[in-house]
């Protein structure tokens, strides 16, 4: 439980650098209009709800790990291309892929669950989303202070963190 921690409070704060600028990112850079940044965010959920169940489903099926290590793997897919696309009809593909980069805290969350003891359930599923959550509060603030300096510092941070959490989760985290 404690090795899952770890990696969903580091994934969440790397992956939380950017969260939040994504929008401003794509108004300042992309000269996206306030249509497609709101059609960015609504594609966006899309690719969660669709990703995820695939997600999910992989994961039952195939492995733990590599469902996790898939969705990493659609962040940096999605965060890179982002970085260099400005066209809107790409960047809308971006944004389905980019959701399903999201689903990562809900994998790990689910399968806690099934290797948690049944009287401890509830301590094994709240450790590792209040330690997410506490990353998530913490990373905008670093995202913010990068972000200022240039646009693309945060999203790089982000980027280069991305390898390594997918090596962890394929190499350290068991099923």
């Amino acid at each position: 439980m404690l090795l899952w921690s770890c990696f969903l409070t580091l994934t969440t704060f790397f992956t939380s650098l950017v969260r939040n600028f994504v929008p401003i990112f794509l108004s300042e850079k992309a000269s996206l209009s306030e249509f497609y940044i709101g059609l960015f965010g609504s594609v966006n959920f899309a690719g969660m709800t669709f990703v995820g169940i695939t997600m999910g489903r992989l994961g039952d099926r195939w492995k733990k790990s590599g469902a996790i290590s898939i969705s990493l793997l659609f962040f940096i897919g999605s965060m890179v291309p982002m970085l260099l696309v400005r066209d809107p009809a790409i960047l809308m593909l971006l944004a389905f892929v980019y959701g399903g980069s999201a689903v990562t805290g809900s994998l790990v969350s689910s399968f806690v669950g099934t290797i948690a003891p049944e009287t401890r359930r509830g301590l094994w599923l709240s450790i590792p989303q209040s330690l997410s959550l506490l990353a998530a509060f913490a990373a905008p603030y670093l995202g913010g202070f990068l972000y200022t300096y240039s646009p693309y510092y945060a999203f790089i941070a982000s980027i280069v963190a991305a390898p390594f959490l997918l090596m962890f989760s394929m190499l350290v985290l068991k099923d």
